[in-house]
């Protein structure tokens, strides 16, 4: 108990002897020792609710991912509300906590705030802090006391943040300050979500943000003294101060610190005897530092009050080197930075009732289907992924779940691939010319939806063009298409990934459209990769005679030793406009309730046929004159190196076999 007064003392008269407090009403002082003793194994988190077992997810955050039905029966985990002295009354949602720091000029005097209420609107106007509650040796433990209060209450501080609080402490006057640890009843989950959900509003409205590094890094003021005042773009590039070189302190590897930074419109970071100050048009002068290569890639951003990216992936992947102490911050230290619609932020409101899989899960189904960001299946789990849990979302447990580069959205590799799954740079956005197309098709083919379809057997026997070409001619790539007509088009509509997507919130699984291709007939074979990409090209016998096929993919994904002829298929995912396409591979296979479905086993990036100009429509002249196809005419297979180069790819729009009309994941 954090009140350490007799029961009968009603009204305390509190003075300090030593170090330590003393009611001369009721005779007592706090046994600091016991106290400290019995907080000393306690994590000042509480503990994560546990991950729900496979067929009873109850996924129901957020409520954008559609269909996603809870159970009727509660399963969200909510401990038991502690009885505080120091919190004696729960925050209403348009409410926050301030502390009055008290002024001392003796260092030694103890800590003493008082705890105030306001309404939102109607607030004093107030300081914030961004620290490390663990400091940079991560020491969490809870061993300091700071007194609150008219009865001095105890509540225990980690190091740092006492540290940090005794810095700010004035010596006279007294200081307004929102302190996270302090201002929040940590033990209170109900409480501790709604005022998370509304801290970019307490940062964004606060007069200005200290940052703390650590007492190794600040020198207090002495009573009478301030600290000498700079500019951080008249600072940070001084080797005398070596502020860059503090960027790879633990401190900035925090997640929540990112919002801290950038929210507030006034930043003040003191670095030794100075206070070195920040606010939006510090900006301009930052540009110069290569800050994605740095410990903190989002530091260019400080103290503009906003983040250019909008939405929950893309701030993701600016923040995916950064940690926390409970997995879940990791998307809802994220939250507060969302500044694209109303809708996301409702949606992905912090709830900590939540296990780490369900947020995870929640969040990644809301950047599928809401955001339509499909290169995320890049990332899934796949083949890797734990039986009874979803194959097409990352597995959050894996060390790599959030990526090892720069570009990366829940660990989605960048460069190469980044370039040909999500930005899609189609040849004539490169400059390549019709011409050089036209050489490209002479060998390869490549498969998209669009426009047009590949043309029948049938098309192709009684095209007269065709009949009248000669054995040694080139055959134009549009031989083999055809445009589609009004009904066909209105068709490819309805064939789109998301039209009618939904989710099993018991199981995971998910239900979308997707274009069937084919049955792999061969196992692959890994023909050709390049120097310093992540990807590769694998090739495998077409089920059409004389043609091969080719895939290129990640070198992580190793299809050439994993893929299982006629068990494994190819679908390509119609996203519905040019950019570079997805083809999945997927796995058949049965549910406990014996329904077929798939699983996914990765993406591949490119789809590509390969066979002499003449081939395949000689073939099809073979039914009709019945002579005989000379194999010696026949060019030789040569892997070409464009095949590997996201800006070197034929354009050509092809639609290619039948869609199959529901496909599921992850059963």
């Amino acid at each position: 108990m954090s009140r350490w007064h007799l029961t009968t003392c009603r009204a305390p008269n509190i003075e300090v002897r030593g170090r330590a407090p003393f009611c001369r009403a009721c005779g007592t002082e706090p046994d600091l020792p016991q106290l400290i003793a019995a907080k000393r194994n306690d994590s000042p988190f509480p503990p994560c609710p546990p991950d729900e077992l496979p067929g009873a997810f109850n996924f129901s955050w957020p409520t954008t991912a559609p269909n996603q039905r809870p159970d009727p029966t509660p399963t969200s985990f909510q401990p038991a509300l502690p009885s505080s002295p120091v919190y004696p009354i729960r925050l209403g949602s348009d409410e926050l906590r301030v502390i009055i720091l008290s002024a001392s000029d003796d260092p030694t005097y103890p800590l003493h705030v008082d705890l105030e209420s306001h309404h939102d609107g109607r607030c004093p106007e107030y300081e914030t802090v961004s620290y490390s509650w663990g400091g940079e040796n991560g020491d969490s433990s809870s061993s300091h006391p700071l007194f609150v209060g008219p009865y001095w209450d105890v509540l225990l501080l980690t190091k740092n943040c006492f540290d940090m609080l005794g810095y700010l402490r004035p010596w006279r006057g007294a200081r307004t300050v929102w302190v996270d640890s302090i201002c929040i009843n940590q033990d209170d989950v109900q409480e501790r979500e709604t005022q998370v959900a509304k801290m970019a509003r307490i940062y964004s409205e606060c007069r200005q943000v200290i940052v703390y590094l650590g007492e190794d890094i600040v020198a207090p003021t002495m009573p009478g003294q301030y600290p000498f005042r700079r500019r951080l773009e008249d600072s940070i590039g001084d080797p005398q101060i070596g502020f860059l070189n503090l960027l790879s302190r633990r401190y900035f590897s925090r997640v929540w610190i990112i919002q801290e930074l950038i929210l507030p419109r006034q930043v003040v970071i003191p670095v030794g005897d100075m206070e070195i100050s920040v606010d939006k048009t510090s900006g301009g002068a930052l540009s110069w530092y290569n800050w994605n290569a740095s410990a903190a890639p989002w530091f260019i951003e400080i103290g503009r009050r906003y983040l250019p990216q909008g939405n929950i992936c893309d701030i993701l992947r600016l923040i995916c080197y950064s940690t926390s102490t409970d997995p879940r911050d990791k998307v809802f230290g994220a939250h507060a930075l969302i500044n694209n619609t109303q809708q996301d932020q409702l949606a992905l409101r912090p709830d900590y009732s939540l296990s780490c899989l369900h947020v995870f899960f929640g969040v990644f189904a809301h950047s599928l289907i809401t955001l339509k960001r499909t290169e995320l299946l890049c990332n899934a789990a796949g083949i890797s992924a734990r039986d009874g849990y979803p194959s097409w979302t990352p597995d959050w447990t894996s060390p790599g779940a959030w990526g090892a580069n720069r570009e990366n959205t829940f660990g989605l590799s960048g460069g190469e691939r980044g370039t040909w799954a999500t930005h899609g740079n189609l040849p004539e956005q490169q400059g390549t010319t019709e011409k050089d197309l036209t050489a490209h098709a002479k060998s390869f083919m490549h498969v998209s939806p669009g426009a047009l379809r590949w043309r029948t057997s049938f098309d192709l026997r009684w095209d007269e063009d065709i009949a009248s070409m000669l054995w040694t001619d080139e055959v134009p790539l549009d031989v083999f298409s055809k445009g589609v007509d009004g009904i066909q088009a209105q068709a490819r509509k309805s064939r789109q990934w998301d039209h009618e997507v939904s989710i099993d919130s018991a199981t995971g699984s998910l239900s979308l459209q997707l274009i069937y291709l084919l049955a792999f007939p061969t196992p692959l074979e890994r023909v050709a990769e390049e120097a310093g990409q992540s990807t590769f090209c694998l090739t495998t016998r077409t089920q059409w005679g004389d043609a091969e096929m080719y895939l290129t993919t990640d070198d992580g994904l190793p299809l050439d030793h994993i893929i299982q002829p006629e068990l494994d298929h190819l679908f390509l995912m119609d996203r519905g406009h040019t950019e570079a396409l997805l083809y999945l591979v997927l796995r058949s296979c049965q549910n406990e309730r014996n329904e077929w479905g798939y699983r996914l086993l990765g993406c591949c990036y490119h789809l590509y046929f390969h066979a002499h100009p003449g081939t395949w429509h000689r073939r099809s002249l073979e039914r009709i004159w019945g002579s005989k196809w000379d194999p010696g005419l026949k060019d030789e297979v040569v892997i070409e190196k464009e095949l590997l180069r996201p800006d070197k790819q034929p354009s050509g729009s092809f639609l290619f076999a039948t869609k199959k009309p529901r496909c599921l994941f992850a059963i």
